[in-house]
């Protein structure tokens, strides 16, 4: 699956996101929400979908709660993308995030 343009676009914005916990679950709640608008789905709908509530959609989308990578891959088959794209953001913000030595 070759994504579009504006996806590509999405996605290198997100990878220079800065590393704070928070901006990183801002970022991956960003993805899922321009993702959810851009086919047309209510969070009730993706919920359903997903197999979560509308209100832990809710708390993605607004950077409350980071999805665990479970819940990422079946977003991301959800709102239809692969699953290393939503995957691929978790990483590379969490990478960015934590201290290397």
């Amino acid at each position: 699956m070759e994504l579009s343009a504006e996806k590509s676009s999405a996605l290198a914005v997100l990878d220079s996101c800065s590393s704070t916990q928070k901006e990183a679950h801002s970022a991956i709640g960003g993805a899922v929400r321009f993702l959810r608008l851009e086919a047309g789905l209510s969070q009730e709908e993706l919920a359903s979908e997903v197999g979560i509530t509308p209100a832990e959609v809710s708390r993605i989308e607004n950077g409350k709660r980071n999805p665990k990578w479970e819940t990422t891959a079946r977003l991301a088959v959800g709102l239809g993308v692969p699953p290393w794209w939503l995957v691929h953001i978790w990483e590379t913000l969490d990478r960015k995030r934590l201290p290397r030595k």
